[in-house]
């Protein structure tokens, strides 16, 4: 029973250091662009992040069953949209499927565009 209890702290403490590190993967929501959601006389803005594979242009293998847009849109449709998460919080957000002629790709880190959409 003790051996259990040890290995189970251990991959516990193993699982809990790997989410928090700061390591950017293909496929996570960490490059900052900048949407117009309404467009006219007042344009409406808002920052959101897109993945790496959107934001450098790596296209997807559509045979990959973990590819995002394979499972959710037609061919048309990926080639003219990217999803945007767009935080509402540290840790709470929404996710959008915007057209790509909306989204421009901005000169940031990830940290500095955070603190413009959330401060502290």
């Amino acid at each position: 029973m003790k051996k259990l209890f040890i290995i189970f702290i251990l991959l516990f403490s193993t699982n809990t250091y790997g989410q928090n590190k700061n390591v950017s993967k293909p496929k996570d929501f960490k490059h900052p662009v900048m949407v117009k959601l309404i467009q006219g006389q007042g344009n409406v803005f808002r920052i959101g992040f897109i993945r790496y594979n959107d934001f450098y242009d790596v296209k997807e293998d559509a045979s990959d069953v973990s590819a995002y847009y394979a499972r959710f849109l037609s061919d048309a449709e990926i080639n003219n949209s990217l999803f945007v998460y767009f935080p509402t919080s540290k840790d709470n957000g929404e996710m959008l499927i915007v057209s790509k002629i909306t989204i421009t790709k901005m000169d940031m880190t990830y940290e500095q565009a955070m603190q413009l959409i959330i401060p502290e």
